[in-house]
């Protein structure tokens, strides 16, 4: 099935019903989704493999999911763009462009207007459990994809050695040779092995990271990359994401969650700046196994995750798709009182969510006078509030996600209810992070889509990423505040958005 043929997502198709779908934030078609793989823009489309399973909508016969957009915010889903075997399971990995053909696998002959070559390195899962890093190539800009036939290329006989991230580097100054390098983990061991290549065939061990920070949990889906430092010209530094899996003593999954290192990486070992330090790169309970697109236009840093938890995904009430990606969010470094912090904000792609739109409202919010939105399923909020001292703001969203900020103690809480019936045990929960206000004023961003509930605080560095299954026929948002006084701009997400623009 070429490009043309792929699924169209939009309330058409006969499993896009449901009042979970969500329109803007990716979600299959039908059956399982879960990390986000093999991210990679070619000729302006955004490429996004994820972990499919195309036969049922629980975990299992682990294949390549695939699905373009133009905007990051229309997508397309393909066919599966590397299915599982009997004897292998396909788990997560990155894609990088060679250009330059350095691996070999290209096209014998390829015709001058034919797209750059494609190799995906993922993890390989013999019969056997084993976990070793495979490739597979293709030649017409990531439809088709073959196997490469030496594979696997790096087998340690581990069981636990998974999620390949790679790309180029060129050391400074770009006088050595530039080599391939791969970030995997050995993920109970609690370490990131660093390899380099020179033809993504042949790797040598570089370095290892780990093990560090809070123990009883595994380490999964690392990446690796500089970013520029906000008001810094000419200053970068590197940063090291990690997802980390907190397992009980039976081994079952207790809960998800994601943070960063900051330090240097000079072609062999990542060092970081503090190894005691383990920030938490999402407050909410559903932002997993985000990576960052390869190649991505201007060098920006576009991460996207799962927005899912091991704790209840299993459980999500949406059959029979399950599973959903965050938005897209590109990240910076800003330095604060605290140091150097990661932030997230809309890229210039996805913008088109905010700023009200020709359907959208701009309130004033006042003591006394709740904003109530009854289109609350499917909004994008941008609040502006001037608190007076020891005021308070609260958002109810959909009567499932309370947002509560008090001035006097400078904290944001988002507090979740576990729906009925329930999702899980876990469920229920409440986030909580300092968030300092700017000139004053506290400003948010809430985006409402179906599910998935992403909410920014701090100019980008406290973000909420949560779940909601909200009952039928609970479709309010209402934002009061008990002192000062300020603005809400409602900007509804379009039923068109969820069709695809040309991918």
């Amino acid at each position: 099935m070429n490009r043309s043929e792929g699924r169209l997502l939009s309330t058409e198709h006969p499993h896009a019903a449901g009042i979970h779908r969500p329109r803007v934030h990716f979600s299959p078609a039908r059956d399982w989704m879960n990390d986000p793989n093999g991210l990679v823009h070619l000729d302006g489309v955004y490429h996004l493999f994820f972990q499919h399973n195309p036969l049922g909508h629980d975990w299992g016969n682990m294949s390549w999911g695939h699905a373009t957009s133009r905007d990051l915010l229309h997508w397309r889903e393909l066919p599966v763009a590397i299915p599982c075997a009997p004897d292998e399971q396909i788990y997560s990995g990155s894609v990088v462009i060679d250009r330059q053909n350095s691996s070999g696998l290209g096209a014998p002959s390829p015709a001058p207007d034919a797209p750059p070559l494609l190799v995906a390195v993922y993890t390989s899962v013999d019969a056997g459990g084993t976990q070793a890093q495979a490739l597979a190539f293709s030649h017409d800009g990531g439809d088709v994809w073959q196997k490469y036939a030496g594979n696997p290329v790096l087998d340690r006989g581990s069981r636990e050695f998974r999620d390949p991230k790679v790309f180029a580097y060129t050391p400074a100054g770009g006088d050595g040779e530039t080599l391939w390098i791969m970030v995997a983990v050995e993920a109970v061991d609690r370490q990131v092995l660093v390899y380099s290549s020179p033809d993504l065939r042949s790797w040598v061990f570089e370095s290892a990271v780990g093990p560090l920070g809070p123990e009883g949990v595994v380490w999964e889906c690392p990446d690796l990359f500089p970013l520029p430092i906000d008001g810094e010209p000419g200053r970068e530094t590197w940063v090291m994401l990690l997802s980390t899996n907190r397992l009980d003593e039976a081994g079952d999954a207790v809960d998800s969650s994601m943070t960063y290192l900051i330090g240097d990486f000079d072609g062999h070992r990542f060092v970081p700046d503090d190894a005691e330090a383990w920030p938490t790169l999402d407050h909410g309970r559903d932002f997993y196994a985000a990576v960052t697109f390869h190649d991505a236009p201007a060098d920006r840093r576009i991460a996207l995750a799962w927005a899912g938890n091991w704790q209840y995904a299993a459980r999500t009430p949406t059959a029979p798709w399950r599973g959903a990606m965050s938005l897209p969010w590109e990240l910076g470094l800003t330095r604060t009182a605290d140091g150097l912090v990661l932030r997230r904000s809309l890229p210039p792609e996805s913008r088109a969510l905010t700023a009200g739109g020709a359907d959208g409202r701009d309130v004033l919010l006042a003591p006394g006078t709740p904003v109530r939105l009854d289109a609350g399923r499917y909004v994008v909020l941008e609040v502006d509030w001037d608190p007076a001292p020891g005021a308070g703001l609260e958002i109810d969203l959909l009567g499932s996600i309370r947002v509560r900020y008090a001035k006097a103690s400078g904290e944001l809480s988002v507090e979740r209810a576990d729906p009925s019936p329930s999702v899980h045990p876990g469920f229920a929960a409440v986030g909580r992070a300092a968030v300092a206000l700017d000139d004053g004023r506290l400003r948010l961003l809430v985006v409402v889509d179906g599910c998935v509930v992403e909410i920014v605080a701090g100019g980008g560095t406290v973000v909420f990423t949560d779940l909601v299954f909200a009952a039928s026929g609970s479709a309010a948002v209402v934002v009061a505040t008990d002192g000062g006084s300020g603005r809400v701009t409602a900007t509804p997400i379009p039923v068109a958005a969820r069709q695809e623009a040309g991918a």
